[in-house]
């Protein structure tokens, strides 16, 4: 196993969602993955894209808000280094519900939804 995909595992292995996977499922889904780079204030993705798969975070940090009903931004969350998110949407494929924007430059893994239904 490379290092990237020993990386990709040590973060999915810590996530509660993943917390029944074998490992050699973990293996499978870490050669799925995709790097990603984001710089600071980049958009990841926007509440009512579609939910193409999930995300984890190796560096930096991705902040998740909306706007409310008067315009103002509010941040539902922040997360970091180890941080997954997107798992609802690796199953169900609904829109995403929220906004992603990077906070700093931020490094990621992407499993695309269609290769873990695979």
């Amino acid at each position: 196993m490379s290092d990237v995909s020993h990386r990709i595992v040590s973060i999915l292995t810590a996530n509660p969602f993943f917390a029944g996977f074998e490992q050699d499922a973990l293996e499978k889904i870490a050669a799925a993955c995709r790097q990603r780079h984001l710089a600071a204030r980049e958009i990841l993705f926007l509440k009512g894209d579609p939910g193409d798969g999930l995300y984890a975070i190796r560096r930096g940090l991705i902040r998740i808000g909306t706007m409310d009903d008067v315009g103002q931004q509010m941040t539902m969350n922040v997360l970091g280094g180890g941080d997954v998110f997107g798992e609802i949407t690796l199953l169900d494929g609904q829109s995403r519900t929220a906004d992603a924007v990077a906070m700093e430059d931020t490094d990621m893994f992407f499993l695309p939804r269609r290769e873990f239904l695979s």
